[in-house]
Formats: C-alpha cells, sequence, structure tokens
C-alpha cells in the first residue's frame, strides 16, 4: 500500500470523519453519497471516476476510489463490497478533470 500524500491524508481523514455517523453498511453507498452531494470538489484527490471490467464488460462509476484508499476507507468504516466479480482496472481523481 501506498503512502498517502499530506492532501490525500487530510481527504481520506475529513471523508471519514464525515461519513462514519452515516453508518454505511456498502462502499457504494459512500460513493452515492459523494456524487449525490457533489463533494468531488471537497475530496478531488481521494475520489473520481473508477473504470471496472467483468469479463468483456467495461463501465465507470462516479465517486470511486483508488484501490489502496477503497481498502483503507472499508476497513476503517467496516464497510463491505457487493460481492461482485468485477476488478476496478483504473482511477481518474477528480483533480485530473479540470
Amino acid at each position: 500500500m501506498r503512502i498517502l500524500s499530506p492532501v490525500q491524508r487530510r481527504e481520506f481523514n475529513e471523508l471519514v470523519k464525515e461519513i462514519e455517523s452515516k453508518n454505511f453498511t456498502y462502499s457504494s453507498e459512500v460513493s452515492h453519497y459523494i456524487t449525490s452531494n457533489h463533494l468531488g470538489s471537497r475530496y478531488p484527490n481521494i475520489s473520481g471516476i473508477s473504470t471496472f471490467k467483468r469479463g468483456c464488460d467495461t463501465w465507470t462509476m462516479e465517486g470511486g476510489f483508488p484501490r489502496d484508499i477503497y481498502a483503507m476507507l472499508c476497513q476503517r468504516l467496516h464497510l463491505s463490497g457487493k460481492n461482485t466479480s468485477a476488478v476496478a482496472v483504473a482511477f481518474t481523481p477528480y483533480s485530473m478533470m479540470k
């Protein structure tokens, strides 16, 4: 797991503080919370668009995270995925889309 930059660490800690009281169960709830509340500008270095692949299908998802930050978030907030066989193959942070 890579070491987060100071900006990423700050954003991660602020995101955890903001959502820990929401008692989310699934990581997808965090992604939905970010997109529905337009928080990409608040957490532009740790959230963005994730690209997934399952078999021949490829799609993108707004409010995604890079794999290592996703793992940290799931561990810290006791989140689980939805048992899909999809694999994250790319990530573009919101900060790179300006």
